[in-house]
């Protein structure tokens, strides 16, 4: 990849590959969906780093991208929020629905952390496990997107 958009349009074709997985009805594919949506937020979150960093090429060479920043190479949702400064906005968020709690922010927060690297190694997760992991890794793509750089 070698722009911030490639790797936005990446995202896109992964939530859409884990939707075509669960539309199939000869096999059951959740697990693997389960684990594209979470890679599809993965690469929202880097893109937003990109963004933020002014490094316009996440997986370029050490001297021409992102790969000088090997350290943010990372997989953990958790971590590649607060390197993307989003940390206290998902506080700010979820404090805003307490008022309002439809949809619940923290819901789907809650939902979508829960996705691991680690995730393509499993068989465990049901069909219904992916479906609302899907929709809801769907909305906070769409949340993260909506985040402006201050």
């Amino acid at each position: 990849m070698k722009n911030i958009q490639e790797i936005r349009d990446l995202a896109v074709l992964r939530i859409a590959e884990a939707e075509y997985l669960m539309q199939n009805t000869n096999m059951d594919f959740s697990a693997a969906a389960f684990y594209l949506a979470g890679y599809a937020v993965e690469l929202t979150l880097k893109a937003r780093i990109c963004e933020l960093l002014d490094a316009d090429d996440f997986y370029g060479d050490k001297k021409n991208g992102f790969g000088k920043y090997h350290s943010f190479k990372i997989h953990d949702i958790e971590s590649l929020i607060v390197l993307a400064g989003l940390q206290n906005k998902i506080k700010e968020k979820e404090e805003a629905d307490k008022e309002n709690p439809v949809p619940n922010f923290k819901t789907t927060f809650s939902v979508v952390k829960k996705w691991k690297e680690t995730s393509r190694y499993e068989l465990s997760s049901s069909k219904l496990e992916s479906e609302v992991f899907i929709k809801n890794a769907k909305i906070f793509i769409q949340w993260i997107e909506q985040q402006k750089i201050t």
